[in-house]
């Protein structure tokens, strides 16, 4: 009886020891969460083994900034211990079906595991909850990565590895990783689409979106003290009907006075 967990247990110990030794990370991806990671994880002490992406003049470029070999053919790969996936959503299953050997994980908050069904090599997501932008310098310190995979020991050397260039990683359940990256679609990409909506009704005017600026600043400095909930005001806030058709009337485009009358019926209703 005591020589199953004997060997259980020097298995653990033995597959701990092989996932430290977790060094040279391949970078799948050129794009803007490929320039980020591959960045923080060279600063922080890990070796780019290679960027392998279809952008030859994207993956040259970062792999020039990093000092690291680059390819877009499959046979030129070099040694690695861990693939970080960083393509579209609808690239993953496609890329992932030709990285079946080694450790491999992906960074989209929304294509799950389920991407690996066929997949016995180890396997997981690295879901960093930020909008990355390569032009745009990001504290990555400051950006939460959630962590889920199948495998319990896997999961926790993810977790070692990003803890290393974030303080905040986290192991979830995958479900919560749907709920988190829902919740973030509404905060960052719908937020952003009313900024773009509100800076063309303002260039229709000959105005300058600089004006709205103070008011948006003002907002997120309140946000990061109150419950958002009791942040709202306006007229949908008021229940005043009479400002809301008003806005319905001024509204020429039938897309945004559907968006205009959806959101206002919302905080009306949920008030």
């Amino acid at each position: 009886m005591i020589l199953p967990n004997i060997t259980k247990n020097y298995y653990k110990i033995i597959t701990l020891f092989f996932y430290n030794l977790m060094k040279k990370i391949l970078i799948i991806g050129s794009g803007n969460v490929a320039h980020h990671l591959s960045i923080a994880l060279k600063n922080s002490g890990f070796e780019i083994s290679q960027i392998f992406s279809r952008n030859l003049i994207t993956s040259k470029k970062l792999a020039s900034k990093i000092r690291c070999d680059f390819t877009n053919e499959i046979e030129k790969v070099q040694d690695y211990d861990l693939a970080v996936l960083c393509v579209k959503d609808d690239e993953i299953q496609n890329v992932v079906n030709q990285f079946d050997k080694r450790p491999i994980v992906h960074t989209s908050g929304s294509s799950g595991l389920s991407v690996f069904k066929n997949q016995k090599n180890l396997n997981g997501i690295v879901y960093p909850l930020q909008t990355f932008n390569k032009n745009t310098k990001i504290n990555i310190n400051e950006v939460p990565f959630f962590i889920v995979s199948d495998d319990i020991v896997f999961k926790k050397e993810l977790k070692r590895i990003f803890l290393k260039i974030s303080g905040k990683a986290e192991i979830i359940a995958e479900d919560r990783l749907k709920r988190i990256h829902l919740a973030a679609v509404f905060a960052c990409n719908f937020s952003t689409e009313m900024y773009s909506i509100a800076q063309e009704i303002l260039m229709a005017e000959n105005s300058d979106f600089e004006n709205l600026k103070p008011l948006i600043y003002q907002n997120f400095k309140k946000i990061e003290n109150n419950k958002i909930k009791t942040l709202r005001t306006g007229p949908a806030k008021r229940k005043d009907f009479t400002i809301i058709n008003k806005h319905l009337e001024t509204i020429r485009d039938p897309r945004l006075k559907k968006i205009y009358q959806a959101i206002s019926d919302y905080i009306t209703q949920n008030d």
